[in-house]
């Protein structure tokens, strides 16, 4: 990874390190947190989010690693239009979670907390290299970091729908870990990934 690269990996890790701390200050940072402070046993809290961890282990040093290395064939416009829709998906897809019922580090009482206003932040950035890999790599793409993208956001995915539920940890809703839109939301984006790597591969 180039110096490009580790810049904005970093800046992406300090983005999702900042949705950890406004967790931790609105109590919601740990199970203990959310059972002395608010009073709830049976939600998530940010440190048991498999989700984050892999933002923070996975993602951010992906998005870094595609923007040191494609970045200079990305076009201004193409930042542009790629940013202003990677940053509305990723607000209407925090808002549109503040409508459930759930009750964690990024939704309390059908609002977004701060946590949740940093994770639509890192979300829009990450959809906005993810549309710019896909869309605007003028000198194409190599196998390998197609591959590597694809294979990156689908763990992501994996970990968001809660493995750990398997152990019975207390934190978690009653309630099978593999639903049907867990199910269909990693077959889907898994056939997406694989579709793309195979239309754009050299």
């Amino acid at each position: 990874m180039n110096s490009v690269g580790i810049l904005w990996a970093v800046g992406f890790f300090v983005v999702c390190m900042w949705g950890g701390l406004f967790s931790y200050i609105e109590g919601t940072f740990s199970w203990r947190q959310m059972l002395d402070r608010h009073h709830v046993a049976r939600s998530i809290p940010w440190n048991a989010h498999l989700a984050m961890w892999g933002d923070l282990l996975v993602i951010s040093p992906l998005m870094g690693y595609i923007i040191g290395t494609y970045h200079a064939q990305w076009s201004n416009y193409n930042i542009w239009r790629a940013g202003t829709a990677g940053i509305t998906l990723g607000l209407i897809a925090q808002l549109w979670y503040a409508k459930s019922p759930a009750f964690e580090a990024h939704v309390m009482h059908h609002r977004v907390t701060l946590s949740g206003w940093m994770h639509a932040l890192f979300m829009g950035a990450v959809i906005t290299v993810v549309l710019l890999f896909y869309s605007s790599a003028t000198s194409g793409r190599s196998v390998h970091d197609l591959v590597l993208m694809g294979s990156g956001l689908w763990l992501v995915i994996f970990l968001g729908s809660h493995p750990l539920r398997l152990l019975k940890l207390p934190w978690y809703q009653n309630g099978p870990w593999l639903d049907r839109v867990n199910v269909a939301t990693m077959i889907v984006s898994a056939a997406a990934f694989a579709i793309l790597g195979v239309c754009l591969r050299p």
